[in-house]
C-alpha cells in the first residue's frame, strides 16, 4: 500500500473516530469538568504507556518548551472544557459547527503573533460565517439555551484558534504523543481541582465510557491523525477533518436522536462552506 494511501486511510478514521467524541458529553453524566478532567488523565496514562514500550524519552529539547507546552495544555482543557458545556446546553451539531469556526478566529489573530499580514478577505469571510451562526441562532437571548451553547461554541473556537497558533511552532520539533502527553498533563493538573470542590456521583457505565473516551477518541484518534500528516499536505487533512461534522452530526441523530432543524442545517452549511474556503486560501 502506497504510504499516501496509508495516511488517507488513516485521517479518515482519526476523523471518524474523532466524530464520536462530542457525544460523551450527553452520554457520561458527569459536569463537562470532570469529564475533561477524566478524559485529560486517561490520555497521559495510555500516551505515558505507550511512549515507554516504545522507548521514546518524553524530555524536552529545551527548558523553556516545558511551560509553552503546559500553557497549550491549559487552553486546550478548557476548549474542551467549553465545548462540552456548549453540548450539553444545546445539541451536538449546534456546538460543533459553532466550534469550527476556529479558522476564522485563526486568520484574525495570527497576524498579531507572527506579524503576518491582515487579509480583507478574511473579514467577509467572517461576517458571512457569522451571518450563518445567526440563522441558527432563535433568539438573541441569553436565557436559551441554544444561545448559550453557540456561545460557549464559539469560546471554545477562539481557545482552539490560539491553542494552535501557540503550538505552531512546537510541531515541527516534537511528535504528536509527545505535544498531547504535556498538553493533556496541564490539562488534568487544571482541572484536578474540581475532583474535591464537585459534588458528583460516578456510574460503571461513566467510567467505561471515559475510558473509551480517554484511550480510542483521544490518544489513538490524535496518534493517527498526526501518522497522517506524515504523507499528506496539512490542506489534505484539514478540509478531511471538516467531515467530523457530518459524522458528528449523524451519531447524535442515530444514538441521541438529536434532529437538527432546517435553520441549523441552512446556517451550518454556510459556515463550513466558508471555513473551507479560508482553509483553502490559507494553505
Amino acid at each position: 500500500m502506497r504510504p499516501e494511501t496509508r495516511s488517507l486511510i488513516e485521517v479518515n478514521l482519526a476523523v471518524l473516530i474523532f466524530g464520536a467524541g462530542p457525544l460523551f458529553a450527553k452520554l457520561i453524566q458527569l459536569p463537562a469538568t470532570l469529564i475533561i478532567f477524566g478524559r485529560a488523565g486517561i490520555t497521559v496514562f495510555f500516551l505515558l504507556c505507550f511512549l515507554i514500550i516504545t522507548g521514546k524519552s518524553i524530555k524536552l529539547k529545551k527548558r523553556k518548551d516545558y511551560p509553552a507546552l503546559m500553557l497549550t495544555g491549559l487552553i486546550m482543557g478548557a476548549h474542551w472544557v467549553t465545548l462540552f458545556y456548549a453540548i450539553k446546553l444545546s445539541n451536538v451539531a449546534i456546538s460543533i459547527i459553532a466550534m469550527f469556526t476556529y479558522p476564522i478566529f485563526s486568520a484574525f489573530i495570527e497576524p498579531f503573533f507572527f506579524k503576518e499580514k491582515f487579509h480583507f478577505i478574511d473579514a467577509v469571510f467572517a461576517m458571512a460565517a457569522f451571518t450563518g451562526i445567526l440563522i441558527m441562532t432563535p433568539e438573541l437571548s441569553a436565557s436559551n439555551n441554544i444561545s448559550q451553547g453557540i456561545f460557549f461554541g464559539l469560546i471554545s473556537a477562539i481557545l482552539l484558534a490560539i491553542r494552535n497558533i501557540i503550538s505552531r511552532k512546537y510541531a515541527k520539533k516534537y511528535s504528536g504523543s509527545i505535544i498531547m502527553l504535556y498538553q493533556m498533563l496541564s490539562a488534568s493538573l487544571l482541572l484536578s481541582p474540581a475532583v474535591f470542590l464537585m459534588e458528583f456521583s460516578i456510574k460503571a457505565s461513566d467510567l467505561l465510557n471515559l475510558l473509551f473516551l480517554g484511550f480510542f477518541v483521544t490518544a489513538i484518534g490524535h496518534t493517527l491523525y498526526m501518522r497522517s500528516l506524515k504523507h499528506l499536505k496539512a490542506k489534505t487533512s484539514g478540509i478531511i477533518s471538516y467531515w467530523q461534522i457530518l459524522f458528528s452530526s449523524y451519531l447524535a441523530f442515530i444514538i441521541l436522536q438529536e434532529v437538527p432543524d432546517i435553520k441549523t442545517i441552512i446556517g451550518g452549511t454556510l459556515i463550513v462552506t466558508i471555513v473551507i474556503l479560508e482553509t483553502l486560501k490559507s494553505k
